[in-house]
């Protein structure tokens, strides 16, 4: 998997914390395992892989945000949708911030008082890759809130 030039590879002993996915010269971080490995950008775009192997769709440029393992939300009473991190659908949260630290991504968002925490690692002992999601409703009112999420496998 290459990186382009364009980009800054994170040093990922001294931890990233971005508060804007909108900065103009994209992050990107690199999980790996024994065989597995990802690397994701601080827009929460990015591919997986096993070996030699793709596992996820990956267009050749980690600096775009075309590809990756996306998870969506909906408000189901305003049928209102959002992503867990900024990609892929670009809509603005009123807070946000993407950290990055060895072994791990994290993206943090807030949208109409729904707080979303995603985590996204690789287990070195497994070559698991995991994604968490944390949510909580901090507006005061009951929600009903729809979680989606998507890869495309190749």
């Amino acid at each position: 998997m290459d990186v382009s030039a364009q980009s800054q590879l994170l040093d990922a002993s001294s931890g990233l914390h971005r508060g804007s996915a909108r900065d103009s010269t994209p992050i990107v971080h690199r999980l790996t395992g024994r065989e597995a490995s990802a690397i994701v950008n601080d827009a929460g775009a990015g591919c997986f892989g096993y070996g030699d192997l793709a596992v996820t769709r990956h267009a050749g440029d980690v600096t775009g945000d075309f590809d990756g393992v996306f998870v969506y939300l909906r408000d189901m009473d305003d049928n209102r949708f959002w992503s867990a991190s900024f990609q892929p659908t670009a809509a603005e949260p009123q807070h946000y911030r993407a950290d990055f630290s060895p072994g791990r991504a994290a993206y943090h968002r807030e949208d109409g008082g729904i707080h979303l925490e995603t985590e996204v690692c690789i287990c070195p002992e497994t070559d698991a890759g995991l994604w968490r999601c944390n949510i909580s409703n901090r507006s005061g009112r009951p929600r009903t809130i729809e979680l989606t999420s998507y890869l495309e496998w190749v």
